[in-house]
């Protein structure tokens, strides 16, 4: 009758082991910007305005002293789908144009918002019609996208004339606890060609010394899932075609055989759990953390010389059965 309560009792004992390696996520994996240097000033990137590229659309006003002189230079106003009205807007046309009323084409890529008001203002003061202009340019449908584990993904409007890499996930909502910090994708799309960034958004270096940390419109964020929120998959490592799955089966098997037959050997019970929580551990993160791996291969080790302590107990449990039953 001792057999049962040692069995618990080092049952138990695993369990709070396997709570111990439990868990793949570590500080180390979710914290940003580790070891960044305290109360001492680090080189950050200089804004960079975004500018204007074929595509855009913009919103320009203008305003003056006589509001019937400047009213030929606005866009006429139109009427929208829920019943209001807003100004028309102008398009960046392939050669990097637009057409503005009273100017005709005016070149406008690669320029910023601050720059186009200023040529129009220039254009409107020289024409000796309107005096004291006030130019006023906005972004119509300006964005960039955010995919993958954030709190809100989507299509995220640019408001300001420069927006970086941190603005554009605090925006989003932050990372979820199962996005992966160290591997950030950031897609732009350059002369016609799509270029892939990584971003390590635990590395400050990484973050404030990347080509993208200043967004541009148009660019695509993804945060890849961790390994952990990737198994969640029904086709993945959370099923029956899995050996993880399996391996939780055979020790489910044998815990009961423990408990309701108490002649099998308890240490039979604690390897066989003790294995497949390392089989389970190295499924679930070996891909994220190599790190974690080699420290499981260590445990490993000391399995197998529970192992060998066992078959050693074993073959004396089996001799001592057939000479009590012949």
């Amino acid at each position: 009758m001792k057999t049962f309560p040692r069995i618990i009792r080092n049952t138990l004992g695993v369990v709070a082991l396997s709570l111990t390696l439990g868990s793949c996520t570590t500080i180390k994996d979710i914290a940003y910007l580790q070891q960044i240097p305290e109360e001492t000033p680090i080189s950050l990137q200089a804004p960079q305005d975004i500018r204007l590229e074929p595509g855009d659309q913009l919103s320009i006003s203008i305003h003056g002293r006589d509001p019937k002189v400047v009213e030929i230079y606005n866009m006429p106003t139109v009427a929208t789908s829920t019943g209001g009205s807003t100004k028309a807007n102008y398009t960046v046309n392939a050669n990097g144009q637009i057409d503005m009323i009273q100017f005709g084409l005016i070149h406008v890529a690669g320029l910023t918002r601050a720059e186009l008001a200023n040529q129009i203002k220039y254009k409107l003061v020289s024409s000796g019609v309107v005096r004291d202009p006030v130019v006023v340019v906005d972004f119509a449908t300006m964005s960039y996208s955010v995919l993958g584990e954030v709190a809100s993904p989507g299509r995220k409007p640019i408001d300001r004339d420069h927006i970086t890499i941190m603005d554009a996930l605090a925006q989003s909502g932050d990372l979820t606890i199962q996005g992966k910090r160290k591997n950030v994708l950031v897609l732009r799309n350059e002369h016609g060609k799509q270029t892939a960034y990584r971003i390590d958004l635990t590395n400050p270096e990484s973050v404030y010394s990347s080509p993208v940390y200043n967004l541009k419109q148009n660019d695509i964020i993804y945060v890849e899932p961790t390994a952990k929120k990737a198994n969640e998959s029904d086709n993945n490592a959370n099923t029956f075609r899995t050996p993880a799955f399996w391996m939780s089966l055979v020790t489910f098997t044998i815990t009961l055989l423990a408990l309701f037959k108490n002649n099998i050997p308890h240490y039979a019970t604690i390897s066989s759990i003790f294995f497949t929580e390392l089989v389970l551990r190295i499924t679930e993160c070996g891909d994220e953390h190599p790190r974690y791996v080699s420290q499981c291969m260590v445990f490993m080790l000391s399995l197998l010389e529970m192992v060998r302590t066992m078959r050693n107990r074993l073959s004396e449990w089996c001799l001592l059965s057939f000479a009590t039953h012949p």
